[in-house]
């Protein structure tokens, strides 16, 4: 099918919402080259119901998907999950108890599903000389805490961690970096980036309407939706001149814009409509 099709049919905007454009030379080439693709992580409800009810809430279904044991109680991988949140995140940073082991339910959850779904559909198709690719979250394999430790006691065969670090260029001499050697079985050196490829507002929604429109619930610190004057409280209404009714069809508008577009927003503030250009900048080198 063509790119269009599948966001479409896959929900893409709706079930991800990051640009299709990071994500589309890996899936010709695995379409081009014959390679098997698997969805391997949790439906977004039933992660919403293990971080807010815990795993005895599932529908038998959905527990079907994770391994028989969901392990949250190391102690070293809540430790790195709760660093993951610097008092610098406006909405997770300083969370409380109850909050945190919510979120920590849910990490586990993902990196379980991940690493047993993963699994398999490795030992459905495997031939002997199968090699399975899981591509996820660096924070889902970082120390080996996450995925890795999850599916290690369902799986005796061999697996190794690739995680990519920013190195420097130092002038007039050698590319240097640092990692601790218990970060992953093996590094891959890239650039720092200082700014994403494809730009971002800078807000956070609430995933559920509230009377009717999305609720703004942060918005990131001198970011683009910063600038232009967005405040947490804010419902959206429309963006460019079409009213928003559901996060994929906004996610989908959005990704059609790049670095140096303008996004004209209407939010409803205090009962009263208020118009908010957005323009899409990158933020000047501290």
């Amino acid at each position: 099918m063509t790119d269009e099709k599948f966001l479409a049919e896959s929900h893409w905007y709706g079930n991800w919402g990051y640009p299709w454009n990071y994500y589309r030379d890996i899936f010709h080439f695995t379409h081009e080259h014959g390679i098997r693709m698997f969805a391997i992580n949790l439906p977004r409800g039933a992660v919403t119901i293990v971080r807010k009810k815990g795993f005895d809430s599932l529908a038998t279904d959905v527990r079907a998907l994770l391994p028989p044991k969901v392990d949250t109680t190391n102690e070293e991988h809540r430790k790195l999950f709760r660093a993951f949140f610097g008092g610098e995140d406006a909405l997770h940073g300083n969370m409380p108890p109850e909050m945190f082991e919510g979120m920590f339910r849910a990490q586990c959850a993902w990196d379980a599903a991940m690493g047993w779904n993963a699994l398999q559909a490795l030992k459905k198709h495997d031939d002997g000389r199968a090699i399975m690719v899981v591509l996820i979250g660096s924070g889902h394999v970082a120390y080996g805490l996450g995925a890795e430790r999850q599916v290690r006691p369902w799986f005796d065969g061999r697996m190794a961690t690739v995680l990519p670090v920013p190195i420097a260029d130092e002038p007039c001499g050698p590319l240097t970096g640092k990692v601790r050697a218990s970060y992953a079985d093996f590094v891959w050196g890239l650039p720092p980036a200082s700014e994403s490829e494809y730009p971002t507002v800078g807000i956070a929604t609430a995933e559920a309407k509230a009377d009717g429109h999305y609720k703004v619930i942060m918005v990131m610190k001198d970011s683009p939706a910063s600038a232009a004057g967005f405040a947490v409280g804010d419902l959206l209404v429309a963006m460019d001149g079409e009213r928003i009714d559901d996060r994929e069809a906004m996610q989908r508008r959005l990704s059609t814009k790049r670095w140096g577009d303008d996004v004209d927003y209407r939010v409803l503030r205090d009962g009263n409509e208020v118009d908010l250009a957005v323009h899409l900048r990158r933020s000047a080198p501290k």
